[in-house]
């Protein structure tokens, strides 16, 4: 049974197996083609990432079982190195300044905190995000798995991410209020973000599901009562509740 109401089970069904056919395929290509110009390889990289990353949202909106989906985790982690290995130089030093790397980012931190991933899975993730002390959330939830990390009260999106980040240093009713707003503003709030209003394309396959996993992984972390918001819109509540009994 599907987890996402704005699409039908035969939806996820068709696209997650479309998602893995492109996953193959890319694998194939990576482990077997050779390619002379770097930045095809490259390109197959950015492919490989971004359709596994991808095939982890449909299969949580489809309704997959939590250990499944946790099974790609690895190979996500792997792809986004993949991905980024190469691409330190240049703009990619203000990774986090573009607002859909940020967010993918947040995103990998999130699962990788929800499915508890181990120290090193953690530190793949922070050697390839080009950064270290730029945002206050990012490095919030970093350092809750790894040393060193560079302390801000820099927020590189206020608007979109302060009151999440505010959830994070206090307890008690003002943490869960904080929460209960920033999910009611989630969606206008990521407006400048990807896959806003996605699920009004007229293509087919475009709309992975609409997610605040980096709420789910706030409240996992610091055990957050979320007896009074978890059935509020874009809440993933079975992933929260994994995550508590796991890490």
């Amino acid at each position: 049974m599907h987890r996402e109401p704005l699409r039908d089970d035969p939806y996820w069904q068709r696209w997650i197996e479309d998602c893995l056919d492109a996953i193959r395929e890319v694998e194939e290509q990576v482990t077997t083609v050779p390619f002379p110009e770097k930045w095809r390889k490259d390109l197959m990289m950015q492919h490989l990432y971004e359709d596994t990353k991808r095939l982890v949202t449909l299969k949580y909106s489809g309704g997959v079982p939590l250990p499944d989906i946790k099974a790609h985790l690895p190979r996500l982690i792997e792809a986004w190195v993949g991905y980024n290995q190469n691409r330190a130089g240049g703009d990619n030093k203000k990774h986090l300044l573009i607002t859909n790397n940020y967010y993918r980012v947040l995103t990998l931190i999130s699962w990788a905190i929800l499915f508890n991933a181990p120290v090193g899975l953690f530190q793949k993730i922070a050697d390839h995000i080009h950064s270290n002390g730029e945002d206050a959330l990012i490095e919030t939830l970093l350092a809750t798995r790894l040393k060193d990390r560079i302390a801000t009260d820099k927020l590189l999106y206020p608007k979109s991410f302060e009151l999440l980040f505010k959830a994070t240093q206090t307890k008690g009713a003002e943490q869960i209020g904080l929460i209960k707003r920033y999910l009611d503003n989630w969606y206008k709030s990521k407006k400048d973000f990807m896959n806003y209003d996605a699920h009004k394309a007229k293509g087919e396959g475009g709309f992975e599901g609409y997610w605040s996993f980096e709420t789910a992984a706030v409240v996992a972390l610091y055990g957050i009562d979320n007896s009074s918001f978890r059935d509020m819109d874009f809440y993933p509540k079975d992933m929260a509740d994994y995550a508590t009994t796991n890490i």
